[in-house]
């Protein structure tokens, strides 16, 4: 199991325009590094989207916990399984971050871990000026 914690943002909104935005799979491709994002589709629920050169990645919402956690969950082909949770902490003063749970075998794993450490990180830190 790769596990992998982004980078923690404040983001000058409430927690529940946060989760709301969230909430909407659409929003997040404004969250993607848009030079390494390819072929976007998605609906409030699921999105898909290639990553150059490497792969296709398709997710959907498995659950929420209004306004504080939203999780995401592997959906059709993918190179494996995972889950991302999104945590949204405070009220007024909100901090948030994503991790990454994955089922990945230890070749992989030394080749995945930093790209996508800066991958959720791009998205984390991406997230205050998307929102506003």
């Amino acid at each position: 199991m790769l596990t992998i914690e982004s980078t923690k943002v404040d983001v000058a909104k409430s927690a529940q325009e946060v989760f709301d935005f969230l909430l909407d799979l659409n929003n997040l491709e404004k969250l993607m590094p848009q030079d390494r994002i390819e072929y976007w589709k998605s609906t409030e629920d699921t999105c898909r989207f290639g990553i150059k050169n490497l792969s296709s990645i398709g997710m959907k919402i498995k659950e929420s916990s209004v306004p504080n956690q939203i999780v995401l969950e592997s959906d059709g082909k993918n190179p494996f399984t995972f889950s991302l949770t999104i945590y949204i902490n405070g009220d007024s003063a909100v901090n948030s971050y994503f991790v990454f749970e994955g089922d990945v075998n230890m070749f992989m794993k030394a080749m995945v871990q930093k790209p996508l450490k800066q991958f959720f990180d791009t998205l984390a830190e991406n997230l205050p000026q998307a929102i506003d």
